[in-house]
């Protein structure tokens, strides 16, 4: 079964949201480089999952985090449509390494 977010190549620089973006609140996700496609992480989860290498974290901008992951789907209420969008290559875009 595919997974909601399955398919992003590594190289792909994301936007994941960490809480669906709502009027009465500002908008908390990072931006970053798909550095690794991981299927789970060690005493975590053993779900499908990107590595990402941070480079904005809206949720702690004082102290970002170096990378995240990034669930290729998740249950309930806390997956939307939006809750991770392909910004572009990271090779091609102004800024990214």
């Amino acid at each position: 079964m595919k997974l909601k977010f399955d398919g992003i190549n590594v190289g792909s620089v994301i936007r994941a949201y960490d809480f669906e973006p709502l009027g009465d609140r500002p908008d908390r996700y990072i931006d970053g480089e798909i550095v690794e496609v991981v299927d789970g992480v060690k005493d975590l989860t053993d779900a499908k999952m990107y590595r990402v290498r941070v480079e904005v974290d809206t949720l702690y901008p004082e102290n970002p985090r170096p990378e995240v992951f990034v669930p290729m789907e998740v249950l309930g209420r806390s997956e939307w449509d939006g809750r991770v969008t392909v910004l572009g290559v990271a090779g091609d875009l102004w800024g990214w390494r």
